[in-house]
């Protein structure tokens, strides 16, 4: 659905009582931000800053609701689950919740990732911010963009006994190679009634992944890639970077982002109660 993570705060306090109700409230000690920790699973709350000294705790916003938007078939589903669990007794307007961190996301299938390696910068970044680990390839900080096999991620959380959604179990069961281009974005300055609004205009975070184009040595100098480039750059290699054309992929990012919060938004939600918790 183009967005893989979706953290909000507020200063409304969250419903305790239900939440007791509901789960377990751990108590954590004062090297975290919040008091209180809630897990529901899709979707965690965290209340009453107590880290810092009581000036600072007073300004920051009371409640923090960490969310994962795969749980949940459209927007309109996850409020429904955020929203019955504060105490207010009519709806929270959109724009009181302000964001915290989005992930934004696009999946490409049977791309390898040593061809995304060999053909990827990132615009306004450092050549040197780019780097590898454990298979996943990241380029810069704030904000971060992470790459990596989605198949092999879902081998990983299966053994150790992580919740999938259907989608992912149906592509663990048809070994489905995917590519995922995924961006963490801290503190957009973005409420969430203005996310819902546009959330077309954080397409341009994806947009920032820039990729050489071998078909155009001229452009790959003037970039300052030639060098680097030319070790990936036997025949063989070039044959299989000939089925990802630079503008190609560049489109596809594009569009799978777009197409996916799209439909995320727009969709009218199923009975609250089928929601996994």
């Amino acid at each position: 659905m183009g967005l893989d993570k979706l953290n909000l705060t507020i200063y409304e306090p969250p419903d305790t009582g239900l939440l007791e109700e509901v789960a377990y409230i751990q108590e954590k000690d004062r090297n975290k931000i919040y008091k209180y920790f809630c897990n529901l699973g899709p979707i965690q709350f965290m209340w009453k800053p107590h880290k810092y000294g009581p000036e600072m705790n007073e300004k920051m916003a009371y409640t923090k609701v960490d969310c994962s938007p795969k749980y949940f078939s459209c927007f309109q589903e996850l409020m429904d689950c955020v929203q019955k669990y504060f105490l207010a007794s009519n709806l929270i307007s959109l724009n009181r919740f302000t964001i915290s961190r989005v992930d934004v996301k696009a999946d490409i299938e049977n791309i390898p990732l040593d061809i995304v390696l060999a053909r990827l910068f990132l615009k306004g970044s450092r050549r040197d911010s780019l780097r590898t680990s454990y298979g996943s390839i990241y380029l810069g900080k704030a904000p971060m963009t992470r790459i990596y096999d989605k198949l092999n991620e879902l081998k990983h959380r299966e053994k150790e006994g992580a919740d999938l959604t259907e989608w992912e179990k149906q592509v663990l069961k048809d070994e489905k190679h995917i590519t995922r281009f995924e961006v963490e974005i801290k503190r957009p300055g973005l409420d969430l009634e203005q996310l819902v609004k546009d959330p077309e205009s954080l397409v341009s975070y994806l947009e920032r992944l820039e990729f050489y184009d071998f078909e155009d040595d001229e452009n790959v100098t003037a970039t300052g890639g030639l060098q680097f480039l030319l070790r990936n750059t036997t025949r063989s290699f070039r044959k299989a970077l000939d089925a990802f054309r630079t503008e190609d992929l560049k489109q596809q990012i594009r569009e799978k982002y777009l197409a996916g919060v799209a439909t995320w938004f727009d969709n009218k939600s199923r009975i609250i109660d089928d929601v996994p918790f």
